[in-house]
């Protein structure tokens, strides 16, 4: 299964590798790589290293014509090949490496393996399996065998396990290379990436319609504005929306999708009047009595307000609208540019708010940060009740277990620990950026909307886009890589510990590292520092636990005068807070002006942001059991790394988990485990090697 979930690594793979320790020199030294690439273009010419003959076949072979000047040439060979999985294990890429004796074999090589958009299967591997002394080798090369094991994960895994990890195979088109003389010899470097990572690639400008190309004229929304107020319409959130799409969009096939949209909460503050109605009902001379808020009475002091004028739309409506803007790739649609969000969840903590104005999080269970608001809660005392900041019932928190199902395999999301993504809203300017980009590739116009979005949420999401095929078809999917499953198991046992030294190690190499950015190195001075200083991002700790007893006093004093203090508590500062602090939106069931009045904000207002990210980090910690010994933590993973190199070994894949005998305390298998997030495989004449990059992810502190 394709990262984010927590998974063990397969039990074959642990047998092969444990096999392959120092106590089993011999049959190690008998290991030999070979390595096959077949071209599809017409007449499926194969090179490679799985048997003698095809490195030297005299029989037909031009090299060994005695009247050429070439003669006595061996056929073309692969010199070197590497595979790795892209963009956090999302896509494949490979490069191929061939060197050729004469003149007449580079130009057969070019031929077959130069030319952009010709699909190659390649295939490697050792020759035997040390665990089970199995003979390995390649499959046949027919039509069938590529297809059944192109884009389609399950098939490539169940040989991987037939083979005890000692086999693997990459489908890829050809995207470019090179040829290079020197002397006497001629080499040939080809580029292959996965068909995946072309549809991401490709844009909406070259695919051009049958239609000539013309002047857009959009067409105006059938329903008239007035008729939908009067008849206190939901629809016409939508109407108002439409009207500022890009003039792409506002036709025939967006309309055709309209009744697919939620009226009652898919866009929200797009009727501008109401916007305007709103900021003058909340800001000082305006309404002579008192304001009235989930209970409480208070007087605006200033002509600001806490209105978030910014228009929203969920990213379910956001997506539909996208996948209406691109243009199919294939007429029977087995390739689109499709985005299917249906099987996304993403992560998520029970009172999630978000701390961004260009995002909105809508929660029937939210913190309530309205108690933190001396404005609105002068006792300072907690009221210990969830504050209900959804939109007309739509809440984007999971309060259910939730089962997923991909590539075959099922996992099971926790309660309060994830939510749909459609439910989360982006600010309409950043929609409608998106939207009407039709000229740049569907995954960099997503990378945009989503890196904003991941910003919100002080990195709790972690956004990544994939392949995903489905018989045929072919479509993308949005993952978040920090999403987490429930681990099988109270204590760690599922997760596979190797032995980091020793004659039962089979590590080559391994590397421990600790790579803090730049950003967060401040605040985790201060926390090693400053006895009441917490960092958000659970960066120390990492190897001891105590404080910095030189500096400590110097960062004290130090971190003291960074700290604002309160002012006197007038009226009128109570209310800036309040303003600066809390933003709200206007209800999409509101239709008219009049419905906004008599200072009861209650029947129009949403709590829309809370922009206090300490906060929010605070509440994410209690909420997920980080501090409290939880089994699922959703966040980013720790700063520490532990890269490793085996002799090759597929089967490993994003998300696999893994801890390692010999190192500190703070990482052994009952705080966590570290997460593969990247895999590459190198093969030559000599030596297939793998290596793997990781992270540790706490399970709690």
């Amino acid at each position: 299964m394709a990262f984010p979930f927590y998974k063990s690594i397969d039990s074959y793979i642990v047998s092969e590798l444990r096999a392959r320790s120092s106590n089993n020199n011999v049959q190690l030294s008998k290991l030999m790589p070979w390595i096959k690439a077949t071209t599809s273009l017409e007449g499926r010419y194969s090179i490679g290293t799985d048997s003698y003959s095809t490195l030297f076949d005299g029989a037909g072979s031009d090299a060994y014509t005695k009247s050429s000047q070439w003669k006595y040439r061996p056929n073309p060979i692969i010199t070197d090949f590497s595979v790795d999985f892209a963009s956090r294990g999302t896509l494949r890429r490979c490069t191929l490496k061939i060197k050729c004796f004469t003149p007449d074999q580079l130009r057969l090589i070019q031929q077959n393996f130069l030319e952009p958009g010709i699909s190659v299967y390649v295939q490697w591997g050792w020759n035997y399996s040390v665990e089970k002394n199995k003979a390995i080798g390649p499959t046949d090369v027919s039509a069938g065998t590529v297809q059944k094991y192109n884009r389609n994960a399950a098939e490539l895994n169940n040989i991987r396990a037939a083979n005890y990890g000692c086999y693997d195979n990459f489908v890829g088109i050809i995207g470019g290379g090179e040829s290079t003389i020197a002397g006497t010899e001629f080499d040939i470097n080809v580029k292959m990436v996965s068909l995946g990572e072309i549809l991401m690639g490709k844009s909406g400008e070259t695919v051009v319609p049958d239609a000539a190309s013309e002047t857009i004229k959009p067409l105006s929304h059938p329903n008239s504005k007035t008729s939908l107020e009067n008849t206190r319409s939901t629809k016409l959130n939508w109407v108002y929306c439409y009207d500022q799409l890009p003039d792409e969009l506002r036709n025939n096939n967006t309309l055709k999708i309209e009744d697919t949209f939620k009226y009652d909460s898919d866009f929200i503050n797009y009727n501008e009047s109401l916007i305007t109605e709103a900021k003058e009902e909340t800001s000082e001379g305006w309404w002579s009595g008192d304001l009235k808020f989930k209970g409480k009475s208070f007087e605006a002091a200033d002509a600001d307000n806490p209105i978030n004028a910014g228009k929203f739309m969920s990213f379910d409506a956001f997506v539909k609208l996208l996948n209406a803007a691109r243009v199919k790739l294939i007429a029977n649609n087995t390739v689109d540019f499709a985005i299917d969000i249906s099987n996304t969840y993403i992560g998520g903590f029970a009172r999630i708010f978000s701390t961004d104005e260009r995002i909105y999080i809508p929660n029937s269970t939210c913190y309530n940060y309205l108690d933190d608001i001396i404005l609105l809660n002068p006792s300072g005392v907690s009221s210990g009740t969830a504050l209900d900041a959804s939109v007309n019932g739509r809440s984007f928190p999971k309060n259910g277990a939730t089962n997923v199902t991909f590539e075959g395999q099922t996992v099971s999301l926790p309660a309060n620990k994830h939510g749909w993504i459609g439910d989360v809203y982006i600010e309409n300017e950043m929609a409608m950026e998106a939207l009407k980009n039709q000229t740049t590739p569907v995954k960099e116009v997503l990378d945009g909307v989503l890196k904003k979005m991941e910003d919100a949420v002080e990195g709790l999401w972690s956004f990544q886009i994939l392949e995903d095929k489905s018989g045929d078809a072919t479509k993308l999917r949005i993952a978040d890589s920090n999403l987490r499953n429930v681990r099988s198991g109270n204590n760690g046992s599922s997760v596979q510990e190797f032995e980091m030294f020793g004659t039962n190690s089979f590590f080559l190499d391994a590397n421990f590292n600790l790579d803090i950015p730049k950003e967060m190195a401040s605040k985790v001075y201060m926390e090693k520092s400053v006895d009441s200083v917490q960092s958000p991002d659970e960066l120390t700790g990492l190897f001891s636990s105590k404080k910095d007893v030189v500096l400590g006093k110097i960062s004290k004093e130090a971190y003291d005068a960074t700290v604002v203090k309160p002012e006197e508590e007038d009226p009128k500062q109570k209310w800036i807070e309040f303003r600066r602090n809390i933003k709200l939106l206007v209800n999409p069931n509101i239709i008219s002006v009049a419905d906004i009045g008599d200072g009861n904000m209650d029947e129009w207002a949403i709590c829309g942001n809370y922009l206090n990210k300490r906060k929010f980090n605070d509440i994410r910690k209690e909420d997920l059991g980080y501090t409290g010994g939880g089994e699922v933590y959703n966040g980013r993973s720790l700063p520490v790394g532990f890269d490793f190199t085996v002799l090759g070994m597929s089967g490993f894949q994003v998300g696999h988990l893994f801890n390692v005998k010999g190192l500190p305390e703070q990482y052994s298998i009952s705080r966590g485990a570290f997460q593969i997030e990247e895999i590459t495989h190198k093969v030559d004449a000599k030596q297939w090697i793998t290596e793997v990059k990781s992270h540790f992810r706490p399970f709690y502190k």
